[in-house]
């Protein structure tokens, strides 16, 4: 019986990120990695809202990327990455199409 309790509890500490790994449902949360997914989700909302006022669908799609994505990596430096490259293709998709 505390054997169960013992290891119901580290799982339920492994799922919200708690424990001692670092892992979890919520990953590695720095301050520069709320700061990164806080700025890139305003870009997002900001693309996502022009594209609605304008009727561009690489806008809205650009803009739902870059407000999603960010929950799916833990890592501060690809983030960034990712999301300056969304951004970039959305540069290239708007000159020259």
């Amino acid at each position: 019986m505390i054997e169960q309790v013992v290891a119901n509890s580290s799982a339920t500490a492994a799922l919200i990120g708690t424990d001692s790994s670092g892992g979890g449902l919520l990953g590695n949360l720095t301050p520069g990695s709320i700061f990164v997914m806080v700025m890139l989700s305003l870009v997002g909302f900001v693309y996502f809202r022009y594209g609605k006022t304008q009727q561009d669908i690489a806008s809205i799609v650009c803009g739902i990327a870059l407000i999603g994505f960010p929950y799916l990596v833990s890592d501060t430096l690809y983030m960034t990455i990712i999301g300056i490259a969304i951004i970039v293709v959305h540069f290239f998709i708007k000159k020259w199409m």
